[in-house]
């Protein structure tokens, strides 16, 4: 009965997206009032998540639209049932976003924080006559009606929405016979669909290498394909904690032609490791690999992207790989060009060449996570190329406790210009800003640093206050609406304020700050 009535107000009431929290009860009423069900999966941590929470959901045009089109729900993968349905619908990162029909079939998903507009338009797509035939499609694949010409369309509209597509694939390559499935197109075929190295229809591809090598248009692509699927494989295990049988297996027993250039490859990685004296032989050995067998050096790769930062040798040859191995797999490319720009931008502080590098990842994929793309607003920020979001917003007004236990508010350096620091004992990126504020503090007598606090350990706080003779105002947090209030979802974050209380610049680091003082001044 509850439900019932909170499903007549989501009817009645655009404000914002009405949500319940009853799986259950959500599918029943969804079949009873003929209504299709939208799931926010989230988790309580995540930053996108609430980004989401608070941006787009409140939005009346995107109530109007849910509440008229749809049940919708929130669920936290975490807590209560959540873990299970995340799990049901195969939820490896948050939010993601479900569509399903009235009676409770999967129709659609996509991950990531969206958009108003993009949110929208991901919901029409789980309506449109596509979403419908891939419906049609699977209920005549379960009865066994489905024509073997009809299963390419099927796989397409299953990989659209990231549904598996591995037992579809693998009953319809034991089908073929064999000449239709030693054959370039079915190598294509397979490459396009296959999830994981267990998936039977890979194992065809292990057992009859020699037999495709004959047959595709690239020996060299085709056996580069099978090394770089054992080594995600591998890789996802590492995460995983599971083991790395399916690798070691391969290694042992395979009689595959780049086997040697893998084993080269791990040999070349632990020494690497092992002595950084012989990096100069290490990288010219590593340039041979990369050459014959580009996709063999993904693991050499990932260990040298740790190293760019602090040797040019290893920057050098970082930059020579990922434009060689985006010819072979820009996806792949992009996902590595995307750590050598964080590595820039957490350790090196270089955020020219952080952009650089993001803004060549999203080139090779326009679909790279939403923090790669932060990150890359982040750097242009911090370079002066675009501004802040809040620009010549007033900031907040806040009333905090210094470390005499004196209040002070914001509107008491009124008619000044306030560096405001946003920081934490604790974290080591903060650390980092602080010869700058300490520069910042000494030349520009005309700026008031304010320096606030998220500790929750005031000793730790007080004692990194004289540790690193932190001179200017020192406030903590005593609650935590200053942080929603400023949106703080991570430390550091500094941001200048002007003498009329406005927001000149946010989100600087480094020697952005001088240079955002000295406009100002």
């Amino acid at each position: 009965m509850l439900f019932a009535i909170l499903f007549v107000s989501t009817i009645v009431s655009y404000g914002q997206i009405r949500f319940a929290d009853d799986y259950e009860e959500a599918l029943a009423s969804a079949k009873k009032y003929k209504k299709k069900i939208f799931i926010d999966i989230y988790t309580q941590w995540c930053g996108p998540c609430k980004e989401m929470a608070k941006n787009t959901f409140t939005q009346e045009k995107v109530g109007r639209f849910f509440n008229q089109n749809y049940i919708s729900l929130k669920i936290d993968a975490e807590a209560g049932k959540g873990p299970d349905i995340a799990k049901k619908y195969g939820v490896n990162s948050y939010p993601t976003l479900v569509f399903l029909d009235s009676n409770g079939e999967f129709v659609h998903k996509i991950s990531g924080a969206l958009k108003a507009d993009r949110l929208i338009a991901e919901a029409k797509k789980s309506m449109s006559p596509k979403a419908r035939e891939l419906r049609a499609l699977s209920d005549s694949y379960v009865a066994g009606n489905m024509k073997s010409e009809e299963i390419p369309n099927y796989l397409e509209l299953l990989k659209e929405v990231k549904l598996p597509c591995n037992d579809v694939l693998d009953n319809y390559i034991v089908s073929l016979k064999e000449k239709d499935l030693i054959s370039h197109n079915t190598y294509v075929f397979i490459r396009k669909y296959a999830s994981g190295v267990d998936a039977k229809a890979f194992k065809v591809l292990v057992e009859n290498h020699k037999k495709y090598a004959k047959v595709v248009e690239s020996p060299d692509k085709f056996y580069s394909y099978l090394y770089g699927r054992y080594v995600f494989e591998t890789y996802q295990n590492k995460r995983a904690s599971k083991s790395n049988a399916p690798m070691y297996e391969f290694l042992t027993n395979s009689d595959i032609d780049f086997v040697p250039a893998l084993k080269e490859n791990y040999t070349l990685v632990v020494r690497l490791l092992k002595d950084k004296s012989k990096h100069s032989e290490v990288v010219t050995r590593a340039k041979k690999l990369l050459k014959e067998y580009p996709l063999a050096s993904r693991s050499f790769l990932n260990e040298a992207v740790k190293q760019a930062v602090s040797s040019k040798l290893m920057a050098a040859y970082c930059e020579e790989a990922i434009h060689t191995f985006a010819s072979w797999d820009k996806v792949g490319a992009a996902s590595v060009t995307n750590s050598l720009a964080y590595m820039y931008l957490l350790n090196g502080r270089d955020h020219k060449t952080a952009l650089k590098y993001y803004t060549l990842s999203t080139k090779w994929n326009p679909n790279i996570t939403g923090y790669a793309k932060s990150n890359m607003e982040y750097c242009q920020r911090t370079l002066g190329l675009i501004k802040c979001e809040n620009y010549g917003q007033i900031a907040p007004e806040f009333t905090l406790k210094d470390k005499n236990g004196k209040s002070v508010s914001l509107s008491d350096f009124k008619g000044k210009y306030v560096l405001l620091d946003f920081w934490a004992s604790w974290c080591g990126p903060c650390k980092g800003e602080l010869p700058y504020l300490h520069k910042a503090n000494e030349k520009f007598k005309d700026v008031t640093i304010v320096s606030i606090s998220i500790d929750k350990d005031v000793e730790a706080w007080e004692k990194a206050i004289q540790k690193d003779d932190m001179s200017w105002n020192q406030l903590i947090v005593n609650d935590s609406d200053i942080k929603k209030a400023y949106e703080i979802r991570g430390v550091p974050r500094i941001m200048l304020i002007g003498k009329d209380g406005k927001i000149l610049a946010d989100e600087l680091r480094g020697e952005s700050i001088e240079r955002e003082i000295k406009k100002v001044l």
